[in-house]
């Protein structure tokens, strides 16, 4: 459903996930701008992207590395929607009230 104009996110901490470089594949046939979120600079990923943000976390052990990866992959994603919610503030603000709505909603139930 991307177009020109659009533009789509990937993460990938290796930059070499199948299922995440295919989507890209077809992201990019439509037209979008692609951005990046890798630990790994050269990788299929940050190859294929117009834009790269690089993360740098420790891997000391498997499962405290894959959490470190996991928030600071977060905290990217935190900023580019602040970033982007700032811009068009009253926008989005209509945005985030239907997603809240929805969600209390559903609580309530």
């Amino acid at each position: 459903m991307l177009s020109k104009g659009d533009v789509a996110i990937f993460i990938s901490n290796s930059g070499e996930t199948v299922e995440i470089l295919e989507t890209l594949d077809i992201a990019k046939r439509n037209g979008a701008h692609i951005i990046a979120i890798t630990k790994y600079n050269k990788s299929e990923l940050s190859e294929r992207a117009d834009i790269l943000l690089s993360i740098s976390t420790p891997e000391i052990s498997l499962r405290s590395g894959a959490m470190g990866s996991r928030i600071a992959m977060l905290t990217v994603i935190d900023i580019l929607f602040a970033g982007v919610a700032s811009a068009d503030y009253q926008q989005v603000k209509k945005y985030l009230s239907k997603t809240h709505n929805i969600v209390a909603s559903k609580r309530r139930k």
